[in-house]
């Protein structure tokens, strides 16, 4: 892969090609590996791994127009600190991830419900990797 490659490039390489670790190329010169390890440590630190925040995960398998707005202004009006909200999967199989701090997780997912957001999962106060389920 080239030095300047988007990390969704390297991904999709690293799945396309059934690899693991690839040179970095800058200026046709190998400056490096990036190994799946390393893509692991990324992914954990995007994902605030060794953070301490409570989430949420919505099912969202109609996502229209200023839905993801609509999610985030009912974290903030809760008193939640949003701290990353992003979709994974499509149609059906669509959910949001709510990462948030500074209100309890269950009340903002009853206020979610209340909202009709099918809630999938309530996670509170993550820290070091380790999830405490509450729901």
């Amino acid at each position: 892969v080239n030095a300047d490659d988007p990390m969704e490039h390297c991904l999709f390489r690293g799945q396309q090609d059934r690899m693991s670790q690839f040179p970095v190329i800058d200026q046709g010169k190998v400056v490096g590996i990036l190994s799946a390890s390393e893509v692991f440590r990324l992914a954990a630190k995007i994902l605030g791994a060794w953070e301490n925040w409570s989430g949420i995960t919505l099912r969202l398998p109609d996502l229209t127009k200023g839905e993801l707005s609509r999610v985030a202004a009912i974290a903030d009006a809760s008193g939640a600190t949003l701290t990353s909200l992003y979709t994974v999967g499509s149609g059906e199989e669509r959910k949001a991830i709510v990462r948030f701090t500074g209100t309890n997780a269950e009340a903002l997912a009853q206020t979610y419900r209340d909202a009709g957001y099918p809630v999938a999962e309530v996670s509170a106060n993550v820290c070091e990797g380790r999830v405490q389920q509450v729901a």
